[in-house]
């Protein structure tokens, strides 16, 4: 018998580092806590985190982040996704729900 597992949450991260451009999409993502919201992180070779955008999912568990304001010519290492305070962090506060890398 199969099991009720809930789809697990997937993110992909489209970016070009020449351009600075950046689109995300998101599914299944769980519903947030009152006052709460994804963000999503741009994760350099080196340095610290650099945030790329807040998000909310639908309710379905969707979400996209389209071309946020990133400073060109970085080299991802990876991108990361917290939650955070719905106006977003400067800086991660909490522990990454999701970590991948780039396409």
């Amino acid at each position: 018998i199969a099991g009720n597992t809930p789809p697990q949450p997937q993110g992909k991260a489209i970016y070009s580092r020449k351009t600075g451009t950046l689109v995300f999409i998101a599914d299944n993502m769980p519903k947030l806590p009152p006052q709460k919201a994804y963000e999503l992180w741009l994760i350099p070779q080196s340095g610290a985190p650099i945030p790329a955008g807040v998000f909310k999912p639908d309710a379905r568990g969707s979400a996209t982040v389209v071309e946020p304001t990133l400073p060109s010519g970085v080299e991802a290492k990876t991108f990361a996704i917290t939650v955070e305070p719905e106006e977003g962090s400067p800086a991660p506060t909490s522990k990454p729900l999701m970590v991948g890398v780039q396409s």
